[in-house]
């Protein structure tokens, strides 16, 4: 199957894509959805529903548009990362391997190599980086990071590399 620049790629609920583009790697799974465009040396995707796992090549990088953030592997390194579109505006980004930058509008974050995030990216109750897991129980795990309007939840995922994380 030949992919051109501009087209969509989609799956249904119990269906799995996964396209070669360059040295890199995209995989949609269940009920997924993006198209993708060249951009500069490498690739633009913009996630429209799902879930979409990517491997970058280091010299074939790719970066993720999804509800107005932009995720890219840190200094164009070799990576992989999961992205999913949780519910509307929220969402959950697994780094398996290298790290990854973060924008969303004005903001800016690196989210470290081996971490699970949940963010809410337009959140009614104000800024605040939380571990997921104490977020359940309802307890604030450290105090808001008040320069950040973007709420960070965040669980340290045990074996990730060797089990890893799966939708």
């Amino acid at each position: 199957m030949s992919v051109f620049d501009g087209e969509s790629l989609s799956t249904d609920a119990e269906g799995k894509l996964s396209a070669r583009i360059g040295g890199s790697v995209i995989t949609l799974v269940g009920q997924s959805g993006a198209s993708l465009q060249r951009s500069g040396d490498g690739t633009h995707i913009d996630l429209d529903e799902g879930a979409i796992y990517i491997w970058s090549a280091e010299g074939n990088p790719l970066e993720v548009h999804a509800e107005g953030a932009l995720l890219r592997l840190h200094a164009g390194h070799q990576g992989q990362v999961q992205v999913l579109l949780f519910a509307p505006k929220v969402l959950q980004i697994t780094t398996r391997q290298g790290s990854v930058d973060f924008w969303y509008g004005k903001e800016f974050r690196v989210l470290p190599e081996g971490q699970t995030y949940r963010i809410y990216l337009e959140s009614e109750d104000g800024p605040g980086l939380l571990r997921l897991r104490e977020a359940e129980r309802g307890k604030r795990a450290c105090p808001p990071a008040r320069r950040w309007r973007i709420s960070f939840w965040q669980e340290w995922v045990r074996g990730l590399r060797r089990g890893g994380f799966t939708i």
